[in-house]
């Protein structure tokens, strides 16, 4: 079976595409809700025990933290990244990984000279 394959009508006009100006990007004023990328950030949902284990982990190693809760638009996003659980945990430098995973914590923490 041959794959299907799209074709044009005679006469339409190409497909439109924008891509908008790099300088744009740098005139957007900070979002609160997305502290730089200096900062832990831990995305949280309500009644999650591993959000709470992060966040005693973080305490615990007395490591400073941001927490921002998990938005329908942001747990979409991280789901299309492959990040299925909560919480999604953003350390600097490091990619974004989701639950509690002690080890990676441990590593991050002591590659930065935490305690």
């Amino acid at each position: 079976m041959r794959p299907l394959r799209h074709v044009e009508p005679a006469g339409s006009p190409p497909p439109r595409t924008h891509t908008p100006p790099a300088l744009h990007l740098a005139r957007v004023p900070h979002r609160p809700e997305r502290p730089p990328p200096t900062v832990i950030v831990v995305h949280t949902k309500p009644r999650c025990v591993q959000c709470d284990a992060v966040k005693r982990y973080l305490d615990r190693h007395g490591l400073e933290f941001v927490e921002v809760p998990l938005t329908p638009a942001s747990t979409a996003a991280f789901q299309a990244a492959g990040i299925l659980a909560a919480p999604v945990v953003e350390l600097p430098g490091e990619e974004p990984f989701g639950g509690f995973r002690a080890p990676l914590l441990d590593a991050w923490r002591v590659k930065n000279g935490g305690k």
